[in-house]
């Protein structure tokens, strides 16, 4: 196998060069992308609101033994932002209202961990406080754990809050209610 010698790399590198500037100044700057509607001027008034319906709506696809929400093609949307989306501020409130209480038992099971790790290492002294900062470590550990999987945070990445009847419900709320936005609410061939 033959090695390149400095003026082959050279040349070859020169037109490197040279075939890039070609190519940056073939291509026309104001270039603009006609997807999703190439010919937007010819669609009617409503042709244009089917296509802003079709871009926007939800839909719920599911993949073997998981669902998922989707808006528009292809935009993954999680519950929290479904139930907003409908205006369940109710909901919304009971779930931050679980968040919040979760994130307190783990606050307080890391507070736990550092006053036991405290103990072991003798900083804060008494009869077995060595035993008694091994049981504080492991009942914060326990406790952090839990607070993490109550508020959500710990789990399965495709855990949803909703269960899928609800969400199809949801979902079904939010097209009508798009559909009514967009004028379109006498089509129903559209979902």
């Amino acid at each position: 196998m033959a090695s390149l010698s400095l003026p082959d790399t050279w040349t070859r590198s020169l037109c490197l060069i040279v075939t890039s500037f070609l190519l940056l100044v073939s291509t026309p700057v104001g270039a603009q992308t006609t997807f999703p509607f190439p010919d937007r001027d010819q669609l009617t008034q409503e042709e244009l609101q089917i296509q802003r319906y079709k871009l926007q709506r939800l839909r719920i696809t599911r993949e073997r033994d998981r669902w998922y929400i989707i808006r528009g093609i292809n935009e993954n949307i999680e519950d929290i932002t479904l139930i907003k989306m409908v205006g369940r501020t109710q909901q919304l409130e009971a779930i931050e209202q679980g968040r919040m209480v979760g994130t307190s038992i783990t606050i307080g099971g890391l507070a736990l961990m550092v006053g036991g790790g405290l103990m072991l290492a003798n900083v804060i002294k008494f009869d077995n406080s060595p035993l008694v900062g091994v049981g504080l470590i492991v009942t914060g550990g326990a406790m952090a754990v839990y607070g993490e999987l109550s508020a959500g945070n710990i789990g399965d990445v495709y855990t949803h809050i909703l269960d899928q009847r609800e969400a199809e419900a949801y979902v079904k709320e939010y097209n009508e209610q798009l559909k009514k936005q967009l004028g379109l609410e006498h089509l129903q061939s559209l979902d």
